[in-house]
């Protein structure tokens, strides 16, 4: 039997970088290779797409050890032609020739957050015509926004939870003090709201709580604090009141 070949991506530009290491850890270990021939691409934190780096069936998450996608001398970097489809995939050789991966036949995303789960990665491979896991790229971006996902999920009766949602661009030219400036402005926002605490202050596109901050009580300071901490992930933040229940997650493959 001829063995699927399938691409297995993973890293990535996001601050879930070292997450995606991870996860790829667990999904690689999990391939039934008798099956799949598993090729392996890499994705720095800079965005450049190699081969040949460490297995990352090696990775441990251990603190202060984070792994990271770095290139070294045996790394090789990886060019796409999206006019070739799924024989696009490319490898710049020492000498800078270009050779092919061969024909690929899906591909696995195990990227978080931006630039591997919000549809630009998905789109781009519809663009190829390559097949890929997981949502398409509608789905994808409309789950990694948090604010249009509750727009959704309301629309279809289902309960979230009160909130605003804040546009920070407009609070830029306070950044240097956390935007202390706008601190009374935004308490009003969620006084007006009718918010009880405690909140949640979070982005509207990041995942594994990054720049996720609690804040207990009213005060104006801690919340234009936890606003300025959730804008470096995204320009649009959340302000969500807090939900005393059981928390369950669901992943559908």
């Amino acid at each position: 039997m001829t063995k699927k070949r399938v691409v297995f991506l993973y890293g990535g530009k996001a601050d879930e970088h070292s997450i995606s290491c991870i996860s790829a850890a667990g999904v690689l270990s999990a391939v039934d290779e008798s099956r799949f021939e598993i090729v392996r691409i890499a994705i720095t934190k800079q965005g450049e797409w190699i081969v040949g780096g460490e297995d990352p069936r090696n990775f441990r998450m251990e603190e202060g050890e984070l792994p990271v996608i770095t290139k070294t001398a045996e790394t090789r970097d990886v060019v796409l032609d999206p006019a070739k489809g799924a024989d696009g995939f490319l490898v710049r050789e020492a000498d800078g020739t270009l050779t092919s991966l061969g024909h690929i036949d899906a591909v696995f995303p195990v990227l978080h957050g931006p630039n591997g789960e919000d549809g630009t990665l998905q789109g781009l491979l519809e663009m190829m015509q390559v097949p890929y896991v997981g949502c398409g790229v509608l789905a994808s971006a409309a789950c990694m926004d948090k604010y249009y996902a509750k727009q959704l999920f309301k629309a279809a009766g289902i309960d979230v939870a009160p909130g605003i949602a804040l546009d920070v661009r407009k609070f830029a030219s306070d950044a240097a003090n956390h935007f202390d400036s706008y601190a009374n402005e935004i308490l009003e926002q969620v006084e007006e709201a009718k918010l009880e605490y405690p909140l949640f202050v979070k982005p509207s596109r990041a995942g594994s709580s990054f720049g996720v901050t609690k804040v207990e009580s009213r005060d104006a300071k801690a919340l234009a604090d936890a606003v300025y901490e959730a804008s470096k992930h995204d320009w649009r933040v959340l302000i969500e009141q807090g939900i005393d229940a059981r928390e369950i997650e669901c992943a559908v493959l």
